[in-house]
């Protein structure tokens, strides 16, 4: 009985362990983050997700990727019904209004992807900011033409 009721509260103070106070919350919210990978093998692949600044205005510098030799921010224009595309520097982030990046707007751009990586695993995405930490995330590896998103 005795050995019962030590393991009954040991079993309850572990419990109560988890419940301290929790992180913080990042100031940034990164949601559906995914990477196309490319069609053919040294092409680039193309990266979406959506991102909204919790608090204070931020500003969207950079996104870095394990297994890409690098990345950059994208935006697609349509100019007299003509497509085109080009580098953006930077994403200004205003508190509680959600950016997409996806197919015909905004979206990453991945150069050197690693011809290892597979669809359905995953990548990791840093994404640096001008205020806020760097923020983190496991993005979805989808095969070209196939997933969520499509297209660039």
């Amino acid at each position: 009985m005795r050995i019962a009721s030590s393991l009954a509260l040991a079993a309850a103070l572990s419990a109560l362990a988890g419940c301290g106070p929790s992180e913080p919350a990042s100031p940034i919210a990164i949601e559906n983050a995914e990477v196309r990978l490319p069609a053919v093998s040294g092409r680039p692949g193309a990266g979406y997700f959506a991102i909204t600044a919790r608090g204070a205005k931020d500003t969207l510098t950079g996104v870095t990727a394990q297994g890409a030799e690098r990345v950059e921010l994208h935006e697609s224009m349509n100019e007299g019904g003509v497509m085109r595309m080009e580098a953006i520097a930077e994403v200004p982030l205003t508190p509680g209004v959600r950016v997409a990046f996806e197919p015909g707007g905004k979206h990453l751009m991945l150069f050197g992807v690693d011809p290892a990586l597979k669809a359905g695993g995953t990548i990791p995405l840093t994404f640096s900011f001008a205020g806020a930490q760097p923020v983190t995330v496991q993005a979805k590896l989808v095969a070209p033409g196939g997933g969520g998103h499509s297209g660039h």
